[in-house]
């Protein structure tokens, strides 16, 4: 078995996405290009040239039905920032959007704060290139102590009838 992984925003020997092959040409309510498909484009490619048996798979799906393997902190700070949205809104804040302000790394603190809706709609913060090692195949040092109170502790799932409870209601 082989097993490529790739980005959505993967470009071809043109500059252009690979997705685009398969592109509705959807565009988002800010008027960016909606790029998904990549792997499905690339699942036919490699059985057209290749022939061989393919199988496609979104790695993003996965993750966002995994829930059983969340970190505490995930979903301890998930609630938390949903709390501080309705917070928000019942004091008649609008405009606005819950987040979380890193303080420090060690020890590990944030803090939750709302922020005015257009500082953050249609803005990309980005990994800061000095994360990423030298030969871009690696990840430092600094980038490991960021992320790693984000996978700390372990949640014990709670079951209602049979299946996962997903929803707690205060």
């Amino acid at each position: 078995n082989v097993l490529i992984a790739v980005s959505e925003g993967i470009k071809d020997g043109k500059g252009n996405y690979v997705s685009d092959q398969l592109s509705s040409g959807a565009i988002d309510n800010f008027g960016h290009k909606y790029i998904a498909g990549a792997a499905r484009t690339l699942e036919q490619l490699v059985r057209r040239k290749i022939g061989c048996k393919v199988r496609s798979v979104e790695l993003n799906l996965m993750q966002r039905a995994s829930a059983h393997i969340a970190s505490e902190t995930d979903v301890t700070e998930a609630l938390l920032l949903g709390q501080k949205a309705l917070s928000c809104a019942l004091n008649g804040e609008t405009g606005r959007m819950s987040a979380i302000k890193r303080l420090s790394n060690h020890p590990y603190r944030i803090e939750f704060i709302s922020v005015p809706v257009e500082e953050v709609a249609n803005k990309e913060k980005k990994v800061p290139p000095s994360w990423i090692s030298a030969d871009g195949h690696d990840v430092t040092k600094d980038m490991i102590d960021y992320l790693r109170p984000l996978i700390q502790g372990e949640t014990k799932i709670q079951y209602e009838n049979g299946i996962p409870r997903q929803m707690k209601l205060f």
